[in-house]
């Protein structure tokens, strides 16, 4: 977040800025919270649904630690990532949460 801006507009910021897309916020999805051991610091991941309503795909990534962005369906990303799958609880939520998820190696 950049000084004076409120989550949702880091959000739309954020999305644009790293996939050219322009998105609506729809609703809070989770607040997760990890321990980065490795770079010695504390997270929280909040995390939300959107739905894009303009731009087109253009990765703007200044540091290059995107390498692609693709839209797929949820049970494409089931499959693709079942260990994030399974950690967002995105085949029983009903409604935001919070879980800590504990201390946390980047690799």
């Amino acid at each position: 977040m950049e000084k004076g801006e409120h989550l949702q507009q880091a959000v739309i910021r954020e999305v644009k800025e790293e996939t050219g897309y322009v998105v609506k916020v729809n609703e809070l999805h989770s607040v997760r919270e990890a321990f980065f051991q490795d770079k010695k610091h504390h997270a929280l991941i909040i995390t939300f649904f959107a739905e894009i309503t303009g731009g087109e795909m253009n990765i703007l990534d200044p540091d290059q630690d995107i390498e692609e962005v693709k839209w797929v369906s949820t049970q494409t990303f089931q499959k693709l990532n079942p260990k994030l799958y399974h950690m967002l609880k995105l085949n029983q939520q009903t409604q935001a949460f919070y879980d800590f998820e504990g201390n946390r190696t980047i690799g």
